[in-house]
């Protein structure tokens, strides 16, 4: 592996209890204090003609960055300074994303963005087909882009200032 400066703490944090309340997610928000966080997740997407829901997402065609997620309490939109950095970054290393607006669906970027005095979060989730069942599936090449977009942002944090995103 390759050796490489980082500029600052990175945190990972594996969270509960997200359908019930996004509890793990404020818990571990709080306790952290991040300045800004990045949220993985999974989402459901409808690209089989037996779907039954409407979210504009698919698999196979990469990570899926969510501008709007959720409604009332439980929703996000996602800072536009975060949008552009996720963007920017994913097109500058040819990795394709879909943006989408996801008013049924939440993650946990729900609670962390709204921690102590506000985090600045993002969220890229990945899509995946017949959700919480035996037969779910995703592609793995989903999940492999998505994180060189999360590993191409990280490293390249130092950055972020001179390129007016934060």
């Amino acid at each position: 592996m390759e050796h490489r400066d980082f500029s600052g703490t990175l945190v990972g944090v594996v969270t509960v209890q997200e359908e019930v309340g996004l509890r793990g997610a404020k818990v571990a928000t709080y306790k952290v204090n991040p300045d800004y966080a990045f949220v993985i997740d999974t989402i459901p997407c409808a690209d089989t003609p037996d779907s039954l829901g409407t979210l504009p997402v698919g698999i196979g065609k990469g990570p899926v960055i969510p501008a709007l997620a959720g409604s009332s309490i439980r929703g996000n939109i996602m800072a536009p300074q975060m949008k552009k950095l996720i963007t920017t970054y994913a097109e500058q290393t040819n990795i394709p994303y879909q943006l989408a607006v996801l008013p049924g669906a939440s993650s946990d970027v729900s609670a962390v963005h709204l921690e102590r005095e506000g985090v600045l979060a993002g969220a890229i989730t990945f899509p995946r087909r017949y959700s919480h069942s035996p037969v779910e599936m995703a592609d793995l090449n989903d999940f492999v882009k998505g994180l060189d977009l999360l590993k191409a942002i990280i490293e390249d944090n130092e950055n972020w200032g001179s390129m007016d995103f934060i």
